[in-house]
């Protein structure tokens, strides 16, 4: 079945939404561009005046022009860490200086492929491939320095041979932050008490007076609480049972249009 989920009213009228997008696996695939069908998709949202936000683990640094162009009201980054609105910092919460000194330096000894995130970095380890808007290679803890001062990181995206490989560091990490597992060789670090549905739950309180229906849709497991808490969460469909299982309605792929189908199912866009 292309399309499944409960039974969920779509807008009426005149009705306006928010809607919250994240990037990969949801509006295209890692270093892929956007397609023309969402930029379409993207137009036809704006023409309907709904607000619209990307909500990703990626740093606001590592957003291509080809996505900032479809046009976002706002931005909710490093898995609810940072929260941009228009050109305010709502807010950017990051990892102290002594965890993060630790964490790295651990890392960087050990020889750990990892994305180094921050509102104003995508740093990476040597044993990180390179990205194409990265803003540095941390070979040592002084490499985290700029003109004296210590980057402000909110989030680690790690590969390993396997998550127990990570030992020490995963003790690390745990003092600071979750471990959200992708697969069986990768993660992603998220501050506690962060996630990317208490960053959602700060924009609409900037909304409330607008009673505006809320949706989001996303693939991955670190859209769980964000699907959880809006009006309406979307699963891609070719994301984990867990995902789908918090979500209200589930679309096609990225590579079946599933953002548009599930847009237009909605009488969005």
């Amino acid at each position: 079945m292309l399309y499944g989920g409960f039974a969920v009213e779509s807008l009426k009228g005149n009705e306006r939404a928010i809607v919250f997008f994240d990037i990969d696996g949801t509006l295209c695939r890692y270093e892929d561009t956007v397609k023309d069908n969402i930029k379409s998709c993207f137009k036809r949202l704006h023409n309907g005046n709904h607000v619209v936000f990307l909500c990703t683990g990626r740093s606001p640094k590592d957003i291509s022009n080809d996505i900032l162009s479809l046009g976002f009201d706002g931005i909710i980054a490093c898995m609810g860490a940072v929260i941009i609105h228009g050109n305010e910092v709502l807010q950017n919460r990051f990892i102290t200086p002594d965890m993060l000194l630790e964490t790295v330096g651990l890392m960087i000894e050990r020889k750990v492929p990892a994305l180094i995130l921050g509102i104003d970095e995508v740093l990476r380890t040597e044993q990180m491939k390179p990205t194409p808007l990265e803003t540095g290679i941390v070979r040592s803890v002084e490499d985290l320095y700029r003109n004296g001062k210590l980057v402000e990181i909110s989030s680690l995206d790690i590969e390993y041979p396997n998550v127990s490989a990570l030992g020490k560091i995963r003790e690390i990490i745990d003092k600071h932050s979750d471990l959200i597992e992708y697969n069986e060789t990768s993660g992603q670090t998220r501050l506690k008490g962060v996630n990317k549905a208490e960053a959602i739950r700060v924009v609409l309180a900037r909304y409330s007076h607008e009673n505006l229906k809320s949706y989001a849709i996303g693939d991955s497991q670190n859209d769980i609480e964000m699907l959880n808490c809006v009006d309406v969460g979307i699963a891609m469909g070719d994301a984990p049972d867990s995902v789908k299982s918090a979500a209200s309605w589930t679309t096609s792929t990225v590579e079946e249009d599933g953002v548009c189908n599930a847009m237009k199912h909605f009488g969005l866009g």
